[in-house]
């Protein structure tokens, strides 16, 4: 079969050059889509089908004819660009040349079957039926029933589904030669999204407090432990008359001063620290009044997408 097709590119060389010499009889000084169809052939004759596909390009989609797409197709496929090929060779199966061999267009069936067959196809479902769907960003055409039968090349290969008030899916596959695989894209409701979470932290205002709320816990703190000190020295000197009752008689008066002066000293210490307490008492409630209310700010920190509980809503 290859054979064949490629056998037909001689009779394609010699009609080229045939349609070339008569525009060029005609005066043309620009090169002509049959100009570019003798130099295509010539370089597919030579095997570079790579170098060949510029000029039979130009001359198929200049109006060179049935023949620009067959040798195009030729090219395309010697250079391993399957779908490219088969497109050509649909279009020249379309619209051959005047009286063309039936053994050549049975020639170009055969082989396109052959390069459908070495292509991947790719069947895709998406829901809903009516969203777009483009693969490598070329939009496809949908029957509205949502599923899709594409021929691709071989190779890696991004899929996008979209539609209006839905989350946008972005899908990449790679594909092997002649394999089938089916891809099922379900869009979600934008509205069933919430952005995405992984916990949810509530940030309270920070408390304030007046100066004089620091000053009454330092008072607070200094006459509760001068009270307590005072209060064992007192009790020490007690102790010490139980040992000692002559030493304590001889020195009663002065022993009896000190106990009243470390007692009066403990009142102090006390009225200090009931001082000192409810200055800080007052200035608590007074800064947690003179507060002004500012709402809680939830942070929410980046995990999987998920509905949002009722709980997180700001309240």
């Amino acid at each position: 079969m290859l054979c064949a097709l490629s056998a037909l590119l001689f009779a394609a060389d010699v009609r080229a050059q045939q349609a070339a010499s008569s525009a060029s009889a005609e005066g043309g000084a620009s090169v002509t889509p049959a100009e570019e169809l003798v130099r295509g052939a010539r370089l597919l004759e030579a095997m570079d089908a790579a170098a060949a596909i510029a000029p039979l390009e130009r001359a198929a989609h200049g109006g060179a004819g049935a023949l620009a797409w067959f040798n195009l197709g030729l090219a395309y496929r010697a250079v391993g660009r399957r779908l490219d090929a088969i497109a050509a060779w649909d279009r020249y199966l379309r619209e051959p040349e005047p009286a063309a061999p039936e053994a050549r267009l049975d020639a170009v069936r055969a082989e396109r079957a052959a390069l459908e067959a070495q292509c991947p196809r790719l069947s895709i479902t998406v829901t809903p039926p009516l969203a777009e769907l483009s693969v490598d960003e070329r939009p496809q055409r949908s029957d509205g029933t949502g599923t899709y039968s594409i021929l691709l090349d071989v190779g890696a290969h991004s899929i996008t589904a979209r539609a209006q008030g839905f989350v946008t899916q972005n899908q990449r596959v790679e594909l092997a030669t002649g394999e089938r695989r089916s891809v099922v894209l379900a869009l979600v409701a934008e509205q069933t999204v919430a952005p995405p979470l992984a916990r949810a932290v509530r940030e309270e205002p920070r408390p304030f407090a007046p100066w004089w709320t620091w000053v009454g816990a330092g008072v607070f703190a200094a006459g509760t432990s001068a009270a307590i000190a005072l209060a064992v020295d007192g009790g020490n000197a007690y102790d010490s008359c139980r040992r000692d009752p002559a030493w304590c008689a001889a020195n009663e008066s002065s022993i009896q001063s000190s106990l009243d002066a470390r007692s009066a000293g403990v009142a102090v210490g006390v009225s200090f620290a009931v001082a000192g307490l409810a200055a800080a008492v007052s200035g608590i409630i007074v800064g947690r009044l003179a507060q002004p209310a500012r709402p809680s700010v939830n942070r929410v920190s980046s995990a999987s997408a998920r509905p949002r509980p009722s709980w997180l809503e700001p309240r």
